[in-house]
């Protein structure tokens, strides 16, 4: 009967504090990983390519927005507009 009585009822390995440091061990990086994957979310929400066209790559200005402004001011027509928006998604 060596051992009886040691510990405080979970092996001796800590009890409710062992417990505890052992579920935040698990959660702190669970959390973070959420929380990586919660803020890249919304670039690449819509679609496989919608983060590309919308941000544009490079610091300059993305291709579906200079589509869209080129055939806001006529220089390009409604069927060339349509197709062109299509090449960009695929």
């Amino acid at each position: 009967m060596m051992g009886w009585g040691w510990g405080t009822g979970w092996g001796g390995a800590g009890g409710w504090w062992g417990v505890l440091m052992t579920l935040a061990m698990w959660a702190i990086p669970l959390g973070l990983i959420f929380l990586f994957v919660w803020a890249l979310a919304p670039r690449f929400g819509g679609g496989a390519n919608a983060g590309v066209l919308r941000q544009g790559g490079g610091g300059g200005r993305a291709a579906l927005d200079i589509i869209e402004e080129r055939y806001a001011r006529g220089e390009i027509s409604r069927d060339e507009f349509q197709r062109l928006k299509e090449d960009l998604r695929r």
